[in-house]
């Protein structure tokens, strides 16, 4: 349990995600925490993402960032240079956080030693045999991420819904714009 209450930003990479961003937006605002900000990045988008940002942005409730498409952690890269909190969370377009997600994660980062804090995702009420085997192989995830980080080794810290340091991104230089998976190559580079 947090004895604090550090204030986070919160990243929403998006690239042509008409379809999922209004519920990520709303599971952003929604949540349970007293001290947070939005930035979307708007990554190049052709199709309704940008306008449904807007919305929000209009009435001060998120940060708009546009630029051009880029990839996740080129807009990430961008996000993080608006971001002025001490911790960064980071959610894909198409995600959404349970009320008290990020309440649960911050009282890791009284350690001093903790440079990012991963949650468990899970597939929402999932229908294709192709989301109920994702759905499988997230609750294995979850429990093999849970022995991993008491053996000090884990190898990812997945993408949607984890919480970084700032200053250890900064430090880093940030995400590596280079490969598909910077979730790993993150979490290499701070183990």
């Amino acid at each position: 349990k947090s004895t604090k209450f550090p204030s986070v930003s919160i990243l929403i990479p998006a690239f042509n995600e008409e379809k999922t961003i209004e519920k990520t937006i709303e599971s952003c605002l929604n949540l349970d925490y007293p001290k947070k900000e939005i930035i979307v990045i708007n990554d190049g988008s052709s199709d309704k993402t940008r306008e449904i940002c807007m919305s929000y942005a209009k009435k001060g409730l998120i940060k708009l960032i546009d630029k051009e498409n880029g990839g996740k952690a080129s807009a990430l890269n961008v996000g993080l240079k608006y971001a002025k909190n001490e911790l960064v969370c980071c959610i894909d377009a198409d995600s959404s956080f349970k009320k008290d997600t990020i309440k649960e994660m911050v009282g890791y980062f009284e350690d001093k030693g903790v440079g990012s804090v991963t949650s468990n995702i899970k597939v929402e009420r999932p229908k294709t045999w192709i989301e109920k085997i994702q759905w499988v192989e997230y609750i294995f995830a979850i429990y093999l991420r849970r022995l991993m980080s008491l053996l000090n080794c884990l190898y990812v810290i997945p993408g949607p819904g984890s919480v970084y340091r700032r200053e250890v991104l900064l430090k880093l230089g940030g995400f590596d714009e280079k490969t598909l998976t910077e979730d790993m190559e993150i979490a290499f580079r701070i183990q």
